[in-house]
């Protein structure tokens, strides 16, 4: 078993292995943009890893899939690369659903990561558009840099722009963790 049947019930092992340039990859599909009906299926794809013997490891799904993302532009945090209980992935709109998704978090300590982010420079602050109608509090961390960011009362999506010092360069895994009140997170940038 390389990997488990999704518990939407999208047929999605119908599937492909590819090695590239020494690493192997599981390519296939979901009904993400298609949730009432699996035969429209997207494109999905995320690294095998081996066991010492050879035999594989079993593929975790991810909204994340593989490759690099450049930390200034912008990160879609609801294609993650792990998920604890407590937040979730929703429609932006359920009306529309080819206009993406959003990261809602309902419980202190709920947190998505997101890895592979590239820092090419040092980083001055972080972009976060949410929404929190009472307000809330993320904990953001990349590397070793931590900041807390309180998101403002808002029912609208809202850019909120805090700062974030964080001179180190390299590939860094960035997770936001709720620490306090209920927000839905559409996307964040650093600058």
């Amino acid at each position: 078993l390389i990997m488990e049947e999704s518990p939407s019930g999208c047929w999605t092992n119908h599937h492909s292995l590819v090695e590239y340039k020494g690493v192997w990859y599981l390519f296939y599909h979901h009904n993400d943009y298609s949730p009432g009906f699996d035969k429209l299926r997207s494109t999905r794809i995320d690294t095998v890893t081996f066991n010492d013997d050879g035999t594989i490891n079993p593929v975790r799904p991810t909204l994340r899939g593989v490759g690099i993302t450049p930390a200034f532009t912008t990160i879609q945090i609801d294609r993650y690369s792990g998920i604890s209980q407590g937040a979730a992935i929703a429609h932006l709109d359920t009306a529309n659903t080819f206009l993406g998704w959003k990261t809602v978090f309902e419980q202190p300590g709920s947190h998505v990561d997101y890895d592979n982010v590239y820092f090419s420079k040092a980083t001055k602050g972080i972009i976060l558009r949410a929404t929190a109608p009472e307000g809330a509090r993320l904990r953001v961390v990349a590397g070793s840099r931590t900041k807390e960011i309180d998101i403002p009362a808002t029912s609208a999506w809202k850019e909120t722009d805090a700062p974030f010092v964080m001179k180190t360069t390299g590939t860094h895994r960035v997770r936001v963790e709720l620490v306090r009140g209920k927000v839905s997170v559409d996307w964040i940038r650093f600058r």
